[in-house]
């Protein structure tokens, strides 16, 4: 498997914008804290966070709610995996509402998997989710669009878990493990229990959440596949989406733009496709909100170059494939008419404000 999947995702986190995550999170913690003898309600309303208006809510809260309402679970409870724990015991289908009902009827563990790609932000838009496929298993990553912690590890971990939980329940003997788990939380607080409850290897201290299956399954015919029940509930997951959630189309885009870049430069008819609508829908969706395919892609193209570069984690000829750049003169070519400098003297300008600034 590929190790190298840096976040490659349109990561816009500018003070300005709020993330939410779905209710069923805030409500899967409080019924966590009931479960071990404790009064959930209470610990949560101390907290600052009420649940009783939320019981029969489908609304989006901040990330800092829900993170903080696992922040409360993880305090009371002596258990360093609890947010995979308790996904594993309370979690079901009816969280995810729509989506969690339409991946009971796909077709296979890769339906299933591109069916919360595309519906992911009924569950939040705190990170931008997607497949990658090599010679050996198909990836499921999540790249989240602000810091983990913000989000709260316990709550990233209860919402992977919870994708597995689902899997394994139409997988067909029940029995499925992934090949491997990533996880964002900090190495020092790794525990032996999170192999034990995914069931592989899992790494800690990874840049972004990431869960893989073995090529050899990911297209295995599922037991109880109906897919025109599935795409029933799909009918309505997409009207979900459209009155929920708040990340507009623009961005949508460009979200898609990055994650097709290290595939080779996006068209316009790849990413319509990718976005479930036709070529014409998108241009005059782009049109409506004062821009063009082309604009975005070139800006979504520059915003990735200077975080690459400011991050410092790849070499020049890394950063030009990602980008899709020819090679890495062109790269370069392109970064100080961006720019005024070149990639190597940006770098050595940031360490040197840097300096100056300590």
């Amino acid at each position: 498997m590929n190790a190298d999947l840096t976040t490659n995702a349109a990561t816009n986190n500018s003070p300005q914008k709020q993330y939410s995550t779905a209710c069923s999170f805030l409500l899967c913690a409080k019924q966590t804290l009931d479960a071990y003898g404790l009064d959930g309600g209470r610990l949560l309303a101390e907290a600052g966070i009420p649940t009783e208006k939320y019981i029969t809510s489908k609304a989006m809260l901040p990330i800092t709610t829900i993170g903080k309402s696992w922040q409360v679970v993880a305090n009371s409870v002596d258990d360093p995996a609890i947010g995979v724990r308790a996904a594993s015991k309370y979690f079901s289908p009816v969280h995810w509402q729509s989506l969690g009902l339409a991946l009971l009827c796909s077709t296979s563990l890769r339906n299933a998997l591109e069916r919360v790609v595309r519906y992911f932000t009924m569950l939040s838009d705190a990170a931008v989710i997607e497949l990658r496929e090599d010679k050996s298993c198909l990836m499921f990553i999540g790249h989240p669009l602000c810091e983990p912690e913000k989000i709260g590890y316990e709550a990233m971990e209860f919402g992977l878990m919870a994708l597995l939980t689902l899997l394994r329940e139409i997988f067909t003997d029940g029995k499925l493990n992934p090949l491997e788990i990533r996880l964002t939380r900090p190495t020092h607080s790794s525990h032996p229990d999170f192999a034990q409850l995914f069931g592989c290897p899992v790494s800690f201290g990874s840049e972004y959440e990431l869960m893989s299956f073995d090529l050899s399954i990911v297209d295995r015919a599922l037991p109880a596949s109906n897919q025109s029940l599935a795409e029933y509930q799909d009918s309505y997951s997409e009207e979900f989406v459209k009155l929920n959630c708040n990340t507009n189309f623009k961005q949508s885009v460009k979200i898609c733009v990055s994650q097709l870049l290290p595939g080779g430069e996006p068209t316009l008819m790849r990413v319509a496709k990718t976005l479930g609508i036709s070529e014409r829908s998108l241009q005059r969706k782009l049109s409506a909100e004062l821009t063009s395919f082309r604009e975005l892609f070139l800006e979504t193209r520059k915003e990735m170059a200077l975080r690459h570069i400011e991050q410092d984690r790849h070499s020049l000829v890394e950063i030009a494939y990602l980008l899709s750049f020819s090679d890495h003169s062109n790269f370069s070519r392109a970064f100080k008419q961006w720019t005024g400098l070149s990639p190597t003297d940006y770098k050595k300008k940031i360490k040197s404000d840097s300096s100056s600034f300590h």
